[in-house]
């Protein structure tokens, strides 16, 4: 359930997000949040984040709790579970696919969701930040890991400051 949250605890949130594995060995001087419209989303132990099949139009930033992400592959289930300061939903955002796993609370959690928007602000000022999300991708088969590249080349060319 998305929650409005109150400008006290919008700063909170903005400090808390600033230990996300996402922003790694960046220059947290250059990470203005107070520009960037979060929504900041609060589940329940069981409650789903996203399904199969929706739309895959933002990264998501976990400030407190875990989430179990389910992902169905050709040899099986890959169950993989994410925690306080780490990001996902960044490979299916960047391959602009649907959302092929389904994501859900394991502990109450408080969740950050980056839109489009917010991900282009963030990734226009800080170059670790695109080179953290290249670093996650390591548990992909080769063809989407290639996918993936191609769509991180595309934007290192939108946004010629970056390192590839």
């Amino acid at each position: 359930m998305i929650t409005k949250q109150n400008a006290l605890d919008l700063i909170s949130i903005n400090d808390k997000i600033k230990d996300n594995e996402l922003f790694r060995d960046s220059n947290l001087s250059d990470l203005d949040f107070d520009d960037l419209k979060l929504n900041v989303i609060d589940l329940k132990t069981g409650e789903i984040l996203f399904r199969q099949g929706d739309s895959a139009s933002s990264i998501y930033l976990i400030v407190e709790g875990e989430i179990n992400v389910i992902q169905k592959q050709s040899f099986g289930k890959i169950n993989s579970s994410v925690s306080k300061n780490f990001f996902f939903g960044h490979v299916e955002y960047f391959l602009q696919t649907n959302r092929n796993s389904i994501a859900i609370a394991v502990k109450d959690a408080c969740i950050v969701e980056l839109s489009k928007e917010n991900i282009e602000i963030l990734l226009s000022r800080n170059n670790s930040i695109l080179n953290n999300i290249k670093n996650s991708i390591f548990n992909l088969d080769l063809t989407t890991i290639s996918i993936f590249e191609t769509a991180i080349q595309e934007l290192h060319h939108r946004h010629g400051s970056f390192v590839a």
